[in-house]
């Protein structure tokens, strides 16, 4: 880790004196230099103001140094120190930290990886509204990840995400339904859940429904390969590797047509 720069704050303090009424004031003023908005980007700059806001009790201020240290751009990345501010910021009740946590020991990062762990710091969060733990905690429901796998529930948690407008969750939910998991099956609600989570931007709904239209799906979806392969061009414009998938319904079409 590179050696931290010291920084006066009295300095920066008589550049801005506004910015120190509160801890909340000097937590904004250090994300403002960290990322370089109305001021000159300083990362070190806004360390110091962050750690400043951190030690008068500003949780979110610990919650940005989590971030902040946690960054591989940030020349001082240390995920030892990341997930300790983390830690620190959820032990005093900050829902995003805990859900940092969740997602270290999801990864692995710095601590040892554990689904176990990941899954109580996901489900713990996630009973207090947080949407994307909500959406984790389906995941592993559904493909038994630190917990014995749960069709049913997993159902349950990826409806409430979806409620509160995860598209992520709206698309897995609608494969449940296609696929009868959890869920009675029903075809055309899952297909309508499919369709409305790309229709919102999300590319893993926009491959399925390149498979779907590929393939099919019962009486709901008749196989189209054009269809299949405008699907599949709108998911790789955003991000997803189906470039050979598009190839092949190219070459397929053109031997349709000889």
């Amino acid at each position: 880790m590179a050696k931290k720069e010291t920084i006066d704050l009295e300095v920066i303090k008589g550049m801005h004196p506004d910015c120190f009424n509160t801890p909340e004031d000097i937590a904004n003023l250090g994300c403002d230099y960290c990322n370089g908005e109305g001021v000159n980007e300083n990362c070190e700059i806004g360390r110091t103001l962050l750690e400043k806001a951190a030690e008068m009790g500003y949780v979110y201020a610990m919650t940005a140094l989590g971030y902040l240290y946690h960054d591989d751009d940030y020349e001082g990345h240390d995920d030892e120190i990341a997930f300790e501010w983390f830690v620190k910021a959820a032990t005093n009740g900050e829902l995003e930290a805990g859900f940092m946590v969740g997602v270290f020991y999801d990864n692995g990062y710095y601590v040892e990886k554990d689904e176990t762990m990941a899954f109580y710091q996901f489900k713990l969060v996630a009973y207090n509204g947080v949407t994307e733990a909500q959406h984790n905690v389906a995941v592993c429901y559904e493909y038994g990840i630190g917990v014995p796998q749960n069709y049913r529930i997993a159902a349950q948690w990826y409806r409430l995400a979806y409620k509160q407008g995860s598209k992520e969750a709206m698309c897995n939910l609608g494969m449940l339904y296609a696929r009868g998991r959890g869920v009675e099956k029903d075809e055309n609600k899952g297909f309508q859940l499919i369709m409305e989570s790309a229709n919102r931007g999300y590319p893993w709904a926009m491959t399925i429904l390149g498979h779907i239209y590929k393939n099919g799906l019962g009486l709901v979806c008749q196989r189209d390969l054009a269809k299949a392969i405008e699907w599949f061009q709108r998911a790789k414009e955003n991000g997803e590797d189906v470039e050979d998938e598009i190839s092949n319904l190219k070459s397929d079409c053109q031997k349709n047509t000889i």
